[in-house]
């Protein structure tokens, strides 16, 4: 009716103030929450990926367990592209050369003994072990970084002369293998496995 005076209706719940500071301090942690997160999965606040891909071309000769370690050898033939690639965005923490024989890097066992460069990568999920092994004609291992480098996910760090041998090895606890089997044809930058979070 004319003249009666609106009644205000208040709502339900906590004075608007209130939420309004709730929500800034929802906000403020989900922000930190996210930069923990950066720097878990990430090194120097760079996102990581989760896929762990090939470091070279050419065909898988042998997959096994070595330890806490789940090791991938892969044969280069002449006719394969030689330079070897980082399988996720890491940093070098060890670059160590390994003399040896030069046995034919087609065969595992005979290989196991050849002339090496053993390259071991820190990353935000663990470790990482890429292993540029020389064959019975490559006779230069050239690698193309250095501890304390770090190096994005494809980046080139090696290159064998010629036909050799390239292994990874990667924390098989903290890994999904991807379908991958010996005697596939593989080329750098596929895909190997995938970190488990």
């Amino acid at each position: 009716p004319v003249g009666n005076k609106v009644k205000k209706i208040k709502l339900p719940g906590k004075p608007q103030k209130a939420r309004v500071s709730n929500l800034l301090e929802l906000e403020a942690e989900a922000l930190e929450i996210e930069l923990e997160l950066l720097q878990l999965s990430g090194l120097n606040g760079v996102q990581t990926s989760l896929q762990i891909l090939s470091p070279a071309y050419g065909r898988i000769l042998k997959i096994r367990e070595r330890g806490e370690y789940l090791q991938i050898a892969i044969f280069l033939s002449l006719t394969d592209n030689h330079t070897q690639y980082a399988p996720t965005d890491a940093e070098i923490i060890s670059v160590e050369h390994k003399e040896g024989t030069f046995a034919i890097a087609n065969n595992y066992e005979k290989s196991e003994n050849n002339e090496r460069t053993v390259i071991v990568m820190q990353t935000a999920f663990g470790l990482i072990t890429v292993v540029q092994i020389a064959g019975l004609i490559a006779r230069r291992i050239d690698t193309f970084i250095e501890i304390g480098q770090t190096v994005a996910q494809g980046q080139e760090i090696g290159k064998i002369k010629f036909g050799s041998r390239v292994d990874i090895l990667l924390p098989k606890n903290s890994i999904d293998l991807a379908n991958i089997h010996a005697g596939q044809r593989i080329e750098a930058k596929d895909i190997v496995a995938n970190w488990k979070i």
